[in-house]
């Protein structure tokens, strides 16, 4: 990506943060191979857990059948700033579409660039036609479709119900992705994580689940290679109980949007810089969540990985 791009890409990066699962992976067994027969944690669990109650799934449905969809819709997002001895605004739009089963989740985003105006008095058209280019670039780089595979059920059992206090007694509210495979006109990349990478929540599970596995807040450490690069990328993610009322104003249209949910959890991941992708890893995500309804109210996203600041972006449901 050329520097031109880079900087734009800075200016829309907050739009491209879902990529995680947010529904707990119930869908293969440890062969690795999925099977339509009801998952049994043979014991791992305590006898006669209501997974229907507190984790929102029916361990009887078929792997494969949708457990959890939604879309949602950002405020306007706008960017101003100089760039290239120009002062720009950027207007732009992004909208999400979560699908998930019991052993994946895919995730599709689509960046809509409304506008890229150039406020300099001074500017020759050559570099109102970089300033437009550039802005393309980055709401293309932005757009795809995020995939995730989770952590084999046995696997996840025995981490978070062995003596590893960080992921101790975690088991849907906050389930983790063994892998995230990327795929959009950026190009195409897989990352894996080890143990496993849970920054999302589970929007299906009950209000008494959410405090029996994130308590009072709590973190745990993670580690990321993206391709067949050796490299390992260290992170932590921490999760944070905040006020579960908001009020959103949108910064092009000035309307603004009351929002009451249930609960609300403020999820900081934060890995070392040093590759494109595993830098886009690191933001603060702020999920709104509603128990009656088993849906999130908003999702909140500010990337942290920026070197200058940019608002938050905000994502309400379509319906």
């Amino acid at each position: 990506m050329t520097s031109i791009a880079r900087f734009f890409a800075a200016v829309l990066a907050g739009a491209a943060f879902l990529n995680h699962s947010c529904v707990p992976f119930l869908g293969k067994s440890d062969s690795g191979n999925r099977g339509s027969a009801p998952w049994k944690p043979a014991g791992e669990v305590p006898q006669g857990f209501d997974f229907k109650k507190n984790c929102g799934v029916d361990v009887e449905e078929d792997a494969g059948n949708p457990l959890y969809t939604q879309k949602l819709q950002s405020q306007n997002i706008v960017s101003e700033g100089q760039a290239l001895n120009m002062s720009y605004r950027v207007e732009a739009m992004a909208n999400l579409d979560i699908q998930s089963t019991r052993g994946a989740s895919k995730t599709t985003i689509d960046v809509k660039l409304n506008k890229v105006i150039d406020k300099s008095t001074n500017v020759t058209p050559l570099q109102s036609l970089i300033l437009l280019i550039g802005a393309r670039i980055a709401s293309n780089s932005r757009a795809g479709t995020v995939e995730t595979t989770a952590i084999p059920n046995g696997e996840w059992l025995k981490l978070t119900n062995g003596s590893n206090p960080e992921w101790k007694d975690f088991l849907c509210v906050a389930t983790a992705s063994r892998t995230h495979k990327l795929s959009g006109k950026a190009g195409n990349h897989t990352i894996t994580f080890n143990p496993g990478l849970a920054n999302a929540v589970n929007p299906m599970a009950s209000a008494d689940q959410y405090q029996k596995e994130l308590r009072g807040g709590r973190s745990v450490k993670v580690t990321a290679m993206i391709d067949a690069n050796p490299r390992v990328f260290n992170g932590t993610v921490t999760f944070k109980p905040v006020s579960p009322a908001a009020v959103f104003t949108d910064a092009l249209t000035s309307e603004s949007r009351a929002v009451q949910a249930d609960a609300a959890w403020e999820v900081t991941t934060q890995f070392e810089k040093g590759n494109p992708q595993i830098n886009e890893l690191s933001n603060v995500t702020t999920y709104y969540v509603s128990h009656a309804k088993k849906r999130f109210e908003a999702i909140v996203v500010s990337n942290t990985a920026l070197a200058k600041p940019e608002p938050p972006v905000v994502m309400l449901p379509l319906n």
